[in-house]
């Protein structure tokens, strides 16, 4: 192919996002838009595949261009990188309200936000559009009650650009419920959760492409 190489290897959506890279969307790339239902069809195909212990669930090529040898733009990818954070972060705050709070905070370093050494600020592992990040931030990165969600959700008009977005948030969020609250104990309701994010760790696969250029790709 005119002497140009391809790096694509198969790994976990998890892995990568736990590698240590960044991940950025162009400001031009449209916004989050998965609704309830690419969300509930994503969340059965996962549990279906868990049930049957298959070894791998696939969700297909994720195209990448390189900033620098951490950083990377998103030319295809966005909505199942987005996705999987905003169930990370729902897994992450059911263990915090339940005062699971090392798991929790390992959940956000490894997958959602890592301290930089000498700084107090917490450097996102993925980062939306202009439009998205705002609240991206605020509602997924950062901790924020399901009632303080639902009270923003509210104020967005039915077009609202980052609508989809909220309501992934809630929704995730039910989902993470309806796991990990057992009849019985707290315990077996984290567990449940565990096997999930391990099960996103390194069985939810996609091809990682990196190219030199949008030309490329």
């Amino acid at each position: 192919m005119n002497g140009v190489s391809f790096e694509a290897p198969t790994l976990g959506v998890g892995r990568l996002l736990s590698e240590g890279s960044r991940f950025f969307v162009p400001h031009h790339q449209r916004d989050y838009s998965w609704t309830e239902d690419e969300i509930e069809q994503l969340f059965n195909d996962i549990e279906e595949a868990r049930a049957a212990n298959h070894n791998e669930y696939f969700i297909g090529l994720m195209v990448f261009m390189h900033k620098d040898t951490l950083q990377f733009t998103i030319l295809d990818g966005q909505q199942r990188l987005a996705t999987t954070t905003i169930i990370l972060s729902a897994a992450r705050t059911w263990l915090r309200t339940r005062g699971l709070m090392q798991d929790s905070d390992q959940i956000q370093s490894t997958y959602i936000a890592a301290r930089r050494l000498g700084s107090s600020d917490f450097e996102p592992r993925l980062v939306l559009n202009d439009v998205n990040q705002p609240v991206f931030e605020n509602y997924v990165i950062n901790e924020s009650p399901s009632s303080e969600i639902q009270k923003e959700l509210d104020r967005f008009k039915r077009y609202d650009p980052n609508r989809l977005l909220l309501e992934a948030v809630l929704f995730c969020r039910k989902k993470i419920d309806e796991l990990g609250n057992t009849p019985s104990k707290v315990k077996d309701g984290a567990e449940s959760l565990y096997k999930l994010i391990e099960f996103f760790q390194d069985k939810v696969k996609v091809v990682r492409l990196a190219v030199a250029n949008e030309a490329n790709a």
